[in-house]
């Protein structure tokens, strides 16, 4: 083994001991449920499918734990990816310190650290589009059929696990024109790269709810690897608008700004500058692309501190790109130097890694399941959705429930195979839900069909459609009480107590956007719907005194110890309190609520007229 190599093994192997040691010891947030859930029940996953990516985590999930495994297949991408950023800088460079340089960019930036460390597709995105230029500086060096083979089996499997990775692959092979020839083999290569897509139509034979789509057919094949149902490039169904190419080139600069202290950004600014011209233009059309272009079609928006964490994981593409041109930045300097400066990345990552929180997600998941045995759960929403059918598929936690994801429910193939799977649910006539239009059911007959079960929505219903039914607060979620059914008010105020997700298991410093946030204004959401159900009730009951003072307190204890309180907090607690006779503590709910009240509630000059009185 040459110099430059060991140097890249050792800087891999140290990588993925880190990264093994600080693995999320939970179920994180975003996607990562319903990617380990299609993979522990042998169904697809989200379109474009990762087919790839499925398989390793089919792979590693045969040794212990699956959610373990599962994370530990993104440790060993990360890496593989270090130790290819090493050996490809230092064959640039002729240096292995300038690799080193680059590694160590790429293992000290936090959000590569967060995805190194937990159960998603990005980590093997970036390696295999690392290997692609890894391989096609190979096949430069040798110009043999084998070397352009491989440059083509890691272009092929690239572009079927990631639709991101074209901004890179094709500025990288439109570098290698007139350079080699050998295309045939190359062209072979990507046939053989795109061979894990026929594992899309073998899965979706599985039938089970735990998989997106039905591949079996070449329509159903193009509609999920093309990501249809989104939009190609897109990352939400149409009805999103995003914030505008602005915002993004905005939301990436402050991006970079956090990685190192902006350390990698400036090194990777000094390093164009010793690119080869050829390679220069290369690089800097595959981050126009990354950026500009990914940009201009992603439809998210940003405005929202969720949402934008969301994009975040499509910076890492072109942040791969700087660390590269980073570790050029250094390639004439004393190679003490550069090894010291690879020193100072690898503390700054070690000061900024991520902090998993072990608790928030998976508790939040096991709360949603605690339901009564046998009830239908209709969900709405990734991290509701997710975090149960992770517990369900993996580790086969409330099995006997009925849960019925909203949005799926609006798909032909979601609805033909829930008719197969689930027999024991009564699916009106038509191909899928939806509100309008004909051939199709809509969710009040499906919930009146159904309505001999305890009914439950996790995340509200699906707009578009007015569902007729008294809601309670029911833990995280709502329990439905069908028309003319009994209601028992007292044992709902005691059960619905017993069901309040603990406030213990989520931290009131999660970081804004994260899924842990979301965690817990989900809790505190919970809490105060409890204490709107209850004001209900004593308004129903005209004014009753034990109701209305129950609802006072439980909405006062949320007005006052939630960090950030919803505004319809405020608004409900003014309410109970002047029904309750108290004037002062009424006036002094609707101040806040009149503070932070949204323009367009009709009842503000109302409100703000009491308030002055």
């Amino acid at each position: 083994m040459t110099s430059a190599r060991r140097w890249a093994g050792g800087a891999g192997v140290v990588a993925f001991v880190v990264y093994a040691a600080t693995l999320h010891p939970g179920i994180p947030g975003g996607d990562a449920g319903e990617l380990a859930s299609a993979a522990c029940a042998g169904g697809v996953a989200h379109p474009p499918g990762y087919p790839l990516h499925g398989l390793l985590l089919r792979l590693f999930g045969l040794f212990g734990s699956k959610l373990t495994a599962f994370h530990l297949v993104s440790a060993v991408c990360s890496a593989l990816t270090i130790a290819l950023l090493v050996d490809l800088v230092g064959r640039w460079t002729k240096r292995p310190a300038a690799g080193l340089l680059a590694g160590a960019a790429w293992f000290a930036s936090p959000l590569a650290w967060l995805y190194s460390t937990t159960v998603e597709v990005f980590a093997l995105h970036a390696l295999l589009v690392t290997a692609v230029a890894w391989a096609l500086t190979r096949d430069l060096e040798r110009g043999t059929k084998q070397s352009a083979l491989l440059l083509g089996l890691f272009s092929g499997l690239a572009l079927t696990h990631h639709q991101t990775a074209l901004f890179v692959v094709v500025p990288l092979l439109a570098g290698r024109i007139g350079q080699r020839t050998f295309w045939l083999w190359l062209a072979g290569g990507v046939v053989i790269g795109f061979t894990p897509l026929l594992l899309l139509p073998l899965w979706s034979g599985n039938d089970t709810l735990f998989s997106w789509g039905d591949q079996r057919s070449l329509s159903g094949f193009l509609t999920h690897v093309l990501r249809r149902e989104y939009g190609t490039f897109q990352l939400a169904s149409s009805e999103n608008a995003g914030t505008g190419l602005g915002p993004f080139l905005s939301a990436f600069a402050q991006f970079e700004a956090r990685q190192s202290w902006a350390l990698v950004a400036v090194l990777a600014v000094a390093g164009l500058f010793h690119a080869k011209r050829r390679w220069l233009l290369a690089g800097l059309a595959a981050l126009a692309l990354s950026v500009g272009l990914f940009g201009a079609l992603a439809n998210l928006p940003l405005d929202n501190p969720l949402f934008r964490d969301v994009v975040a994981r499509f910076f890492l593409m072109p942040h791969l790109l700087l660390c590269a041109a980073a570790g050029l930045a250094l390639s004439r300097r004393d190679v003490r130097f550069s090894i010291a400066l690879a020193g100072v990345l690898v503390l700054s990552g070690v000061l900024q890694r991520p902090h998993h929180d072990a608790l928030a997600v998976k508790n939040y998941g096991l709360a949603l399941l605690d339901q009564p045995e046998g009830a239908l759960v209709l969900t709405q929403g990734d991290l509701i959705g997710n975090s149960m059918r992770a517990l369900q598929a993996c580790e086969q936690v409330q099995p006997g429930l009925r849960v019925v994801d909203q949005q799926m429910l609006s798909y032909d193939w979601y609805t033909t195979r829930l008719r197969r799977v689930r027999a024991d649910l009564v699916i009106p006539e038509g191909t899928r839900w939806h509100p309008t239009d004909s051939g199709t059911f809509r969710l009040a007959q499906f919930l009146g069909a159904n309505a001999q079960r305890p009914l439950i929505v996790c995340g509200g219903f699906k707009a578009g459609e007015a569902i007729q039914v008294q809601a309670v607060a029911w833990g995280l979620c709502d329990r439905l009480i069908p028309a003319g059914a009994p209601f028992d008010a007292e044992a709902w105020f005691e059960e619905s107590e017993a069901r309040l997700p603990s406030l213990g298991w989520t931290s009131a410093n999660a970081p804004q956007g994260s899924w842990e946030e979301r965690v817990r204004r989900d809790v505190w959401h919970a809490r105060a719907q409890r204490g709107l159900t209850a004001l209900n009730l004593g308004i129903e009951r005209k004014d009753d005194v034990l109701w209305l003072t129950r609802a006072w307190e439980i909405l006062q204890d949320c007005a006052e110890r939630d960090e950030a309180p919803q505004p319809s907090v405020f608004k409900n607690l003014g309410i109970a309190a002047g029904r309750l006779g108290k004037t002062a503590e009424m006036k002094v709910a609707w101040k806040r609520y009149l503070a932070v009240a949204p323009r367009e509630d009709p009842d503000l000059p109302s409100i703000r007229a009491l308030v002055e009185r």
